[in-house]
This record gives C-alpha cells, structure tokens and sequence, in this order.
C-alpha cells in the first residue's frame, strides 16, 4: 500500500492519480447541497441536513451498534479461564483498587511507579458499586465508555466534516477490532481514548471555560495513561496556532486546567519522596527500553545491562532498579532510578546514532503496520476466541481510508486531529511500538477514514469511475 501511496505522489502520476483527491471538502459540501436540493428523501435529510434531530438519531445508532458488538465479544470471551483470572498488570491494578476499596486511599509508601495512577481509583469505586472485583461488571463499564467515544466520535467528525463523514467516523470505530478488544480488557485505553476525544471537541469551542474544561479531561487521560502527556500539552497550546477567540487566554486556561488536575500525583509523589515525580517514575526506564544495544523497534526488555543479567519477570521497574543497584553497587532511591537509566539511554544514542536513526525508521513502520503487539493480554488468542473479533474492521483497512482523507484537507482546520497523531508517533520514536501505544491516535484516524470513506461514497454515487479508481489504487 505505500508502494502506491510513493507512485501515486510521485512527480509523473500526481496529475493524474490525485488531482480528483483535491479539494474533497469541496466535494462534500457540494453531494450535500445537491441532496439537500433533491427530491427529499428521508436517507438524504439524515445524512446531509445537520438538524439536531439527525445528530442525535446518529448518536445514539452507533453508540448501541458499538454496544452490541462489544458485548457480543465479552460473551464470546467468557468461555477463557483468563476471563475471570485476570494475569500481569491486570492483577497490580486490581491489587491496588482493593487496598484503596479497604480504606487506604494512598496505597503504599512509595511514589507512582505504574504506567496509570488513576487507574486502579476508577476500578476501587466499581468495586463500590459492583462488590469486590466484580469482573463482569468491570468490564461492562469499559464497553460502555468507549462506545459513548464512538458517539462522540460522531460529534466529532461533524464539527470538522460533515454529516455523513461524523456518521462514518464513529461507526468505523465501533466495529475497530483493536478498540473492541481494549474496551473488553481491564485496562485505561477505554478510559484514556474517552478523554482525549471528549477535550478535543471541546476545544473546538471558543471560550475560556470550554478551554478549562479540556484542559481537566487532558488531565484525566494523562492520569490514566501518562504517555499522552504530550498530546495533551500539545492540545492545550492548539489555540496559539489555530488561532479564533481568545486563543492566548484559552491557551493558557487549557494548560493550567492540565496541570491542576496532574498537580494531585505530583504532590503525592513529592510528599513521599521530597523529590519532584511528575507522574510516575517509570519514564526513564521505559526510555531505555528503547534505547540499549538489544533494543528492538517494539517492547523488548534488554537480556542485561553490563554483566548482570535480567532474571524473571514481575515488576520490570523493581527488576530494574534492582540490575541498577547491582550494576552501580550501590543503593538507589526510587526517583534515582529514572535518572540513571535516562542517562545509560541518551549516552548510547550519542554513541550508535546510525542503529538509532535506523531504529526509528524501523518504529515508523511498525506504528503504519497492522500488526497488533500486546502485552497486558493476547490480541491474536483472543481472536482465536472470539469470531467476532476476526470478522471486525483491522488497521490497515482504517488507515487506507485515512489516507484518503487526509488528501486536500487544511492543515489549520484540521489541526486539532492532526495533534493526536503528531504526539502518538512521538512517543513511538521516543519509547517503543506497542499496539496500545498507537490507540491515542485511532479515534482522529476514523474522523479522517470516515471523510475518506465518504469522499469514495459520493463518487461511487455520482458514477465518476476516474476518481473511483484512483481512490481505490491506494488500497492495493
């Protein structure tokens, strides 16, 4: 497929291959006036027509379609022992919800060193509504926040596009075999994909508390999956490019709200060690991880740091910290371990600066491939599972649709969706490729693949063959 992408924006093609590609905004806003003028028809109105009506009607269709798809897979899934034993990280989250759910709202004496500190809060108050790991349940309030993200993709894509595209964009991402599988797992993808989406379209409001506002939900998706904080910081700062209303003081407002509501970890942090731990102390671990001579382009922990060897598994940060004490022979403090492993990172990079530069290329297509790397549970066992997981939409078929739609659109009037993108290949280059690395971007890749899709839909509908194919030659 990129074989053809590179013919088709080559010097010798453009003119003929993606000149129908161009400005298919304007394409679209003219198949909705020619409809709107046409003989009324009720598929028309719906689709064309942006009455409030119609937008709720969309809503709620592919809200319940994303419903019924997830749940039809936690059935399927139900016959797995690994249903109701739950293995990995999913018992540290657990753990941690319980101790929390038994009164000690601070577990622990130590700063955050999981991946998601607001994690395990959100399960301990299920366990108040549900009784004690009631998993069933658990995973019923995953399902259903990430199809409320499928309604608000909708949204979504309305405010950008139009009708039919907002209506495309959430329904590609209700049947996304990946976004279906997270959202039955006990992990924050569901969480974190909800806030993003939530202050992203919030933020295309223009006023202050609407900036405030998205500035929380930021907050909140950094909380549960510290690896957005760039995406989110990236947000905050969109007004200052795209410009509008107030944008220095929606800026602003967005990037205190952000920090405010990750201000309650980094206090904690900072009350249990006196050193200063934004989030959690795993980042310069997880940054070697991806920088060592056995660093791969996905998550691959190293086989051993100088003479001393990695044995077992369990807590990779206690493991390594403890290969840090052996190393170094001496004691080392939590908020020391990040540091240290930060500067064995960046002194191999300077040092093997070719293997890095091939490295990153090599994350690049890992990230565009459709292969689905996991750790927390086996996205390939499940589809052995679960038919319904193998008959769902894969990456490669969104991305072909992205790539459609992404042609002729404004950068400025899209920017908003391109952030989420930008900031995801940003932490694949700096960490590592892992499937649930690439789902902050996979709600604002639909709202592209949904334009995409449209723009096919209204050639197909106009007979315009030309332009058919050359849509189509990028999916081949």
């Amino acid at each position: 497929m990129l074989r053809n992408i590179e013919k088709a924006t080559s010097v010798g093609h453009r003119e003929n291959l993606l000149a129908p590609l161009k400005d298919q905004v304007e394409v679209l806003e003219a198949e909705k006036q020619a409809s709107v003028q046409g003989n009324g028809k009720i598929f028309s109105r719906i689709f064309f027509r942006p009455n409030l009506n119609s937008r709720h009607f969309l809503c709620l269709l592919v809200f319940f379609l994303a419903v019924a798809v997830r749940l039809a897979h936690n059935a399927a899934m139900m016959s797995s022992p690994l249903y109701f034993v739950p293995l990995g990280w999913h018992r540290v989250f657990l753990d941690t919800a319980l101790q929390i759910f038994q009164g000690d709202l601070f577990p622990g004496d130590r700063p955050f060193t999981e991946n998601s500190p607001l994690l395990p809060y959100f399960f301990a108050f299920q366990h108040l509504l549900f009784g004690e790991e009631n998993l069933f349940f658990m995973r019923l309030v995953g399902l259903t926040v990430d199809s409320v993200t499928a309604a608000l993709l909708v949204v979504l894509g309305i405010r950008f596009f139009a009708l039919l595209p907002g209506f495309l964009a959430g329904l590609l991402y209700a049947v996304y075999a990946p976004a279906v599988f997270y959202a039955v797992e006990l992990i924050y993808i569901p969480y974190t994909l909800f806030f993003l989406v939530a202050a992203v379209l919030l933020l295309t409001v223009e006023t202050r508390r609407a900036g405030a506002a998205a500035g929380c939900f930021l907050g909140f998706a950094t909380l549960t999956m510290p690896a957005v904080f760039v995406i989110a910081l990236l947000c905050c700062t969109a007004p200052l490019v795209t410009k509008g209303s107030n944008f220095r003081s929606r800026a602003l407002s967005g990037v205190v709200s952000l920090l405010l509501a990750i201000s309650p970890v980094t206090l904690l942090n900072y009350s249990r060690t006196g050193s200063f731990v934004l989030l959690t102390t795993a980042a310069g671990t997880n940054f070697y991880i991806g920088h060592n001579p056995f660093a791969l382009a996905g998550y691959v922990l190293p086989d051993a740091i100088r003479p001393v060897q990695f044995v077992g598994r369990g807590s990779i940060f206690d493991k390594m910290k403890q290969v840090a004490e052996e190393v170094e022979r001496r004691t080392f403090r939590d908020t020391e371990v990040s540091p240290y492993y930060f500067r064995k990172a960046i002194g191999y990079i300077m040092n093997h600066p070719l293997a890095e530069l091939k490295l990153a290329l090599l994350r690049l297509a890992a990230l565009l491939n459709s292969y689905e790397a996991t750790t927390y549970a086996d996205y390939y066992y499940q589809r052995e599972v679960s038919p319904v997981l193998r008959s769902l939409v894969p990456f490669e078929f969104l991305l072909a649709f992205a790539v459609v739609g992404l042609f002729g659109v404004s950068v400025r009037k899209v920017y908003l969706l391109l952030i989420p993108l930008a900031g995801t290949v940003i932490v694949v280059l700096l960490f590592f490729y892992l499937s649930r690395l690439r789902m902050p971007m996979i709600p604002f890749l639909c709202v592209f693949a949904g334009c995409g899709a449209a723009l096919l839909s209204s050639f197909l509908k106009a007979r315009e063959w030309a332009k058919v194919f050359a849509l189509l030659s990028i999916f081949t």
